[in-house]
C-alpha cells in the first residue's frame, strides 16, 4: 500500500531519523563506473533534532555535507527547499520502500559540515536518486 508523502515527513519528524523512516543510498565503484559524471556518492534524507535534512558526499569529499529544508506537500511529492544553502529537491514515494529524491534545475547548495557544496544535474548525471529505506541514515 502506497503511504502518503505527508505520513513520511511527519514520521521523520517524530522518528528522529530512525531507521524505519530515514532513506538513504551508497552507490559503488561499479556504479559510479557506469556513471563516471556522476558525483554523489552517498545521499540520505532524515531528520535531525526533528528538522527534514539532505545530507550527501561527492566522489571529491573526504566528508559529508548537509542542509536542513522545509518541506511542503506539492501534488503526489514532497516539495523540499534547502534553508541553509539554496536549491530545491522533490521527493516521490514509490511505494515499494523506496523514494526518489530529483534535484531541481539548479541543484542544491549545502552549507553545514564541510560545506558549501553544490550538486548540480547540469552536465552530471546527479538529478535523479532512488533511496532506500532505512539504508545507513545521517551519519
Amino acid at each position: 500500500m502506497r503511504r502518503s508523502l505527508l505520513w513520511i515527513i511527519r514520521g521523520l519528524a517524530a522518528s528522529q531519523a530512525s531507521a524505519q523512516s530515514c532513506f538513504g543510498r551508497f552507490y559503488d565503484e561499479a556504479h559510479m563506473a557506469a556513471h563516471p559524471d556522476q558525483q554523489v556518492e552517498e545521499i540520505f534524507f532524515g531528520t535531525l533534532r526533528g528538522a527534514p535534512i539532505l545530507q550527501l558526499r561527492r566522489k571529491e569529499d573526504d566528508s559529508y555535507s548537509w542542509s536542513a529544508a522545509r518541506c511542503n506537500k506539492g501534488g503526489g511529492a514532497l516539495v523540499c527547499t534547502v534553508q541553509n544553502g539554496s536549491g530545491a529537491f522533490v521527493i516521490e514515494d514509490q511505494g515499494d520502500g523506496t523514494v526518489i529524491l530529483g534535484l531541481g534545475p539548479h541543484g542544491v547548495t549545502l552549507n553545514d559540515g564541510i560545506g558549501p557544496v553544490s550538486v548540480s544535474p547540469q552536465h552530471s548525471d546527479d538529478q535523479y536518486f532512488r533511496l532506500y529505506q532505512g539504508r545507513g541514515c545521517l551519519n
